[in-house]
């Protein structure tokens, strides 16, 4: 979902700003100001502008107006930290900046909000305000649902003052990450299924992306990272042939690095302790008798099965489970009619 973060100009006294040590005229009544929107909801776990909190704020001062480029520094505003104390009505930073009188701003925005922005899990270069560069984030994904964040990207270039009080900037800001949910159904009429855990195994966590171009695109990714849902609604999965029962927990979901997940055959066929160099999604459950609730299939059973599918930013993905369990042994019957005794006369007297 995409959220619309407005950056508007407000009168204030006269006043100059400076920019990497170079004095730039402002326009006198002009303060920067912002506000936030959005026009689509989206659902728990998901930022939102009830619950956006924060975000920071890179702007690049191009006096010449010939567009962004990595020749220009982020000496306007470096990381300047956004924030609303009541739920978005009004939204405060400091020091205020104000439009310049001529050339152009480019704005480069991000969210949540970091402090430490120049060490890894979230390392933003140019490192210094005064230093050249397009705007670029190595970022990489907490190892957990809990540590994991919506982290939200926007930019709008080529701006300059229209009108008095200024119209408005606005930042489209976008899901960087994809996310993950699962759900699950009983493929089995007389059985009923537990899953005990869902990890995906193996994915990218680490990734480069420049906010300044024209998509979000993520490079050099690397690193290995198993990540595990956090359930609910996990037990009693009972048959259908039409609706999934949803197994992530509430503001769970999974965020995790755009990327092409490659399934692989396995070092060991059935062996899942051995699963070779691919990406598989893992899973543990059991199976009960729907009509006596007798274990069918042990609890912690394993499956594996490789995951071929290329997760891109800005989307969820449902990955939906229908368990049939594999190798059951069903109750089958021999039919077997015993011939009649020898046939025995008996004579009735009238």
């Amino acid at each position: 979902m995409k959220k619309l973060l407005i950056l508007s100009a407000v009168a204030f006294a006269a006043m100059t700003s400076c920019s990497n040590d170079e004095t730039v005229a402002v326009n006198s009544d002009q303060a920067i100001k912002f506000d936030a929107y959005t026009y689509k909801t989206t659902k728990a776990g998901e930022t939102t502008t009830a619950t956006i909190e924060d975000f920071g704020v890179f702007a690049y001062y191009d006096a010449d107006a010939a567009g962004m480029a990595a020749t220009l520094n982020p000496g306007y505003m470096y990381n300047f930290e956004v924030s609303t104390a009541d739920a978005g009505v009004t939204w405060t930073y400091s020091p205020e900046k104000y439009w310049p009188s001529s050339g152009e701003l480019h704005f480069f925005a991000y969210s949540p909000y970091k402090a430490a922005i120049t060490a890894d899990p979230f390392n933003f270069t140019p490192a210094a305000k005064g230093t050249a560069g397009a705007p670029v984030l190595v970022y990489t994904v907490g190892a957990t649902a809990a540590a994991q964040e919506d982290l939200l990207v926007a930019k709008a270039t080529d701006q300059v003052k229209v009108g008095s009080p200024a119209a408005p900037v606005d930042m489209v800001f976008d899901h960087a990450l994809s996310q993950i949910v699962f759900s699950a159904r009983s493929g089995k009429e007389s059985l009923t299924f537990d899953i005990q855990e869902i990890k995906i195994v193996r994915a990218k966590n680490k990734g480069t992306i420049d906010l300044s171009a024209a998509t979000i695109v993520w490079n050099a990714l690397d690193g290995a990272a198993d990540y595990t849902a956090v359930l609910s609604n996990n037990t009693d999965l009972v048959y259908s042939t039409a609706a999934y029962t949803s197994l992530t927990a509430a503001d769970a979901a999974l965020m995790i690095m755009p990327q092409t997940l490659a399934g692989a055959a396995f070092g060991t066929p059935g062996d899942y302790t051995d699963p070779g160099t691919g990406n598989y999604l893992y899973i543990q459950y059991g199976a009960k008798d729907v009509d006596t609730g007798a274990q069918i299939i042990a609890d912690n059973t394993v499956k594996a099965i490789p995951l071929n599918i290329t997760l891109d930013p800005m989307k969820k993905y449902n990955f939906q489970l229908e368990l049939t369990g594999e190798a059951l042994e069903p109750i089958t019957f021999t039919v077997d009619v015993n011939p009649w005794d020898a046939v025995i006369d008996t004579p009735l007297g009238l």
